[in-house]
């Protein structure tokens, strides 16, 4: 009778290999993901800085992706008919809003989700909804930044404060959060976030507008570290609600086009939301026309 087999133990002599603690980043991700950012800079930073027309086209470019990645979430890596129309209307829709007219663009936008609506609305008012979001959210946040970059005289300096907040609260959250732990901020939807994350990243948000204010010799110390801080809470709602679209739909990442970072949606989710409601508070308080 032959003996049960007993599983094998690794010998004294050849420890068997540790594994990253699960409150460690892994260094080799680590790595990755800033190797990724350090190229990915200056393919972001430098249509930014010159403006038009390369950062119409970085804008274009990336809100077409984004409407892919989006849709291919909703679809589960599929690209069908509604998930092409979302790339095609939002791809002019912006063309036509940077490089034409503004209103022009937005209709187009609207108009694009309403076909997609009527596509998608055979499996199921959620899923349309869904896509319907995935066109205009990424569009109206991709014409609010580059509405913002033509600000009279501040344009490219509001830019890269925005962009700044959004970085810093990323990075924070991302170290504070693993440094510290502590109880989850939203469990449900993003179980590796904590509100230790949050603060840190709001703090570090603060402390950058702070350190713009004072290097463009502007009086409002104290109300860029409040804006700077409450874009950073707006920025990690914009993660969370990305997050929850990818748990909805079962799906890790947006795509694997960044080493390390996922997709464009998951590197971009934070200041989508942060550019809507700046652009949104500018408008108010009588922005560009």
């Amino acid at each position: 009778m032959v003996p049960p087999a007993t599983p094998d133990k690794p010998s004294p002599s050849k420890p068997s290999p540790s594994k990253p603690s699960p409150g460690k980043p892994s260094s080799g991700n680590l790595k990755t993901r800033v190797l990724s950012a350090v190229l990915l800079a200056p393919v972001i930073l430098v249509p930014i800085y010159f403006g038009a027309p390369y950062i119409n086209v970085l804008l274009v470019i990336s809100g077409a992706l984004m409407a892919w990645e989006w849709g291919r979430v909703c679809n589960r890596g599929h690209t069908g008919l509604p998930e092409a129309l979302m790339i095609v209307a939002v791809a002019i829709g912006l063309t036509a809003g940077m490089f034409y007219d503004f209103p022009v663009g937005g209709w187009i936008l609207i108009a694009g989700a309403g076909l997609v609506a009527l596509l998608s609305f055979r499996v199921g008012f959620e899923h349309a909804l869904w896509r319907v979001t995935g066109l205009v959210y990424p569009g109206f946040a991709c014409l609010a930044f580059f509405w913002m970059r033509l600000y009279p005289d501040h344009g490219l300096a509001l830019i890269v404060w925005l962009i700044g907040v959004v970085w810093a609260t990323d990075i924070a959250a991302y170290f504070s959060g693993r440094a510290i732990g502590g109880p989850k901020l939203a469990p449900a939807i993003s179980p590796k976030k904590t509100w230790a994350g949050l603060i840190g990243g709001v703090v570090a948000a603060g402390l950058f507008g702070v350190a713009m204010a004072l290097f463009l010799g502007q009086d409002i110390v104290i109300q860029a570290a409040l804006m700077s801080g409450f874009l950073a809470v707006v920025a990690q709602m914009g993660d969370l609600f990305e997050s929850h679209l990818k748990r909805r739909f079962d799906v890790k990442d947006s795509s694997n086009i960044i080493p390390g970072h996922g997709g464009i949606l998951d590197r971009t989710d934070g200041l989508l939301s942060a550019s809507l409601v700046t652009a949104v508070l500018l408008w108010m308080w009588g922005g560009p026309t």
